[in-house]
């Protein structure tokens, strides 16, 4: 019972790189693009793929291109980088989920091994994705507290990764019942009722 369901995978921390750094980085343009008045790029509608992109972002892309070439079929004046951006990329900075379903379940578990009287309340998470990114855990609005399964001192250590069918088990706190848990991944805040 003290054991953790899956593997545990730590995550560094994001580190911001410097501008310009490598060739294509965000501080280099292309000295063929085209140039606002700001002096921003544009981007062509038909400009190629990127290398290296996930099949959901290859989607994402495809969709985001199909959409520029019907905006600018119709509107010649229209910037095709406006609509690839509100398009193709997520509003928060997010990375982009795209099934049905959310990359993770979330269970409330109740344990009666030390009797009917002394249940040991349980939350795991559980990923659905490749590799699942958990930035923060808040339990019934921030009204409960975690601990680590099989530690002593109440909080837990984040951020954490799970891959796919990995979990993580957490002891909650200060609760009778826990009815709403959300949790903060890569592909954003998801939150789960009970």
């Amino acid at each position: 019972m003290n054991q953790q369901d899956g593997p545990l995978v730590p995550v560094p921390e994001a580190q911001p790189s410097a501008q310009g750094d490598a060739p294509g980085g965000p501080g280099e343009q292309d000295a063929a693009a085209p140039m606002h008045q700001d002096g921003s790029a544009t981007m062509d509608a038909d400009a190629p793929m990127p290398d290296g992109l996930s099949t959901a972002a290859q989607e994402a892309w495809r969709s985001a291109m199909e959409a520029a070439r019907e905006v600018t079929a119709a509107d010649p004046r229209a910037d095709a980088a406006t609509v690839i951006m509100d398009t193709a990329a997520p509003p928060t900075g997010h990375a982009v989920w795209a099934d049905a379903q959310p990359p993770l379940t979330a269970e409330f578990l109740m344990d009666y091994s030390l009797g009917p009287q002394m249940p040991i309340r349980y939350l795991r998470l559980r990923s659905r994705a490749d590799r699942l990114e958990v930035h923060g855990i808040t339990l019934n609005r921030g009204n409960c507290v975690m601990a680590e399964s099989g530690k002593v001192a109440t909080g837990i250590h984040l951020p954490f990764a799970l891959k796919f069918g990995g979990a993580r088990r957490f002891r909650v706190q200060g609760c009778d019942q826990v009815i709403e848990a959300v949790v903060d991944t890569q592909y954003g805040p998801y939150t789960f009722t009970w």
